[in-house]
């Protein structure tokens, strides 16, 4: 139900981008203690053991599915692509997956140039897990809280996840601010810019039931989600390669600003059009 659904999806995503920091934590002790080698065995039966549990335990409904549209006659898809408001929401929603993704891929290889090894890098990718999986399930149940108490759900949905792309940019100037070589600083930095990046995943996909027709959801769903799934590529690619494989390791969290920057101030722009017009007619993201 809807008094949920922020804390339902966010330990979903929680647990889903927080494995990112549980296997790169367990590799990095693996790695250490026996090499290179069975810390590839040792994940791949991190994949084997939940696989069999949903075999043996998930059961799929006896259903019929629901009749697919006639052809030509449902356009739902064409509207949204078409729709101002949903292009809006895919650049909000882009800082979050950027920063997400480019934490879980490139911050060992950042660790390894501040000289760090292997333990130490297992060590700190754990705050990775903590981090996101904190930030989802409190965004989530702030997210539920406030749309409940809010005339407007929807924009207040909206606020609470503006907060994030505002507090990895804090997060990220912290980070260089500080004394690196000291391990307890940086970790703290980091477990505190997980947290960051990963707020915007407990709230932002509730957002959508509040301004749209239940039948458009799933395509919004999915449409703004795949596009903004290109910061997963995009963003590691340019963080750690345009810039970290030449040692410009500032100029890489400069380019995760700019992003965030971009998010925030659509994120604001949108909660301030909601507000002007009011909550959003259900389907129209104009």
């Amino acid at each position: 139900d809807k008094s949920n659904s922020g804390t339902a999806t966010a330990v979903f995503n929680g647990i889903f981008y927080g494995g990112s920091g549980i296997g790169a934590a367990v590799a990095g002790f693996t790695i250490s203690a026996l090499g290179w080698k069975p810390s590839f065995y040792v994940i791949a039966l991190m994949t084997l053991v939940p696989s069999v549990l949903w075999f043996f335990t998930v059961k799929e409904k006896k259903t019929a599915p629901p009749d697919a549209p006639s052809e030509g006659k449902d356009r739902t898809f064409q509207d949204l692509v078409r729709s101002p408001g949903v292009w809006a929401l895919i650049i909000c929603l882009f800082s979050t997956i950027w920063m997400v993704q480019v934490l879980s891929v490139d911050l060992p290889l950042y660790g390894s140039a501040l000289q760090y090894d292997a333990e130490a890098v297992g060590l700190f990718m754990s705050s990775l897990a903590v981090g996101i999986f904190l930030a989802c399930v409190i965004s989530g149940r702030i997210s539920d809280y406030f749309s409940q108490k809010s005339k407007d759900p929807a924009a207040a949905r909206m606020i609470v996840f503006s907060i994030g792309p505002v507090l990895s940019i804090l997060s990220i100037l912290l980070l260089l601010a500080i004394d690196k070589s000291s391990f307890p600083l940086f970790y703290f930095a980091i477990l505190l810019l997980s947290f960051s990046s990963a707020w915007g995943l407990g709230a932002f996909y509730c957002i959508l039931p509040e301004i749209m027709e239940p039948r458009k959801v799933e395509y919004a769903t999915g449409l703004i989600g795949g596009i903004a799934d290109i910061g997963m590529p995009v963003g590691p690619l340019l963080f750690g390669v345009v810039f970290g494989v030449k040692g410009l390791w500032t100029g890489a969290w400069i380019s995760c600003i700019a992003v965030c920057l971009i998010s925030a101030f659509a994120s604001i722009a949108f909660v301030q059009r909601m507000r002007a017009k009011g909550t959003l007619d259900r389907g129209e993201t104009e």
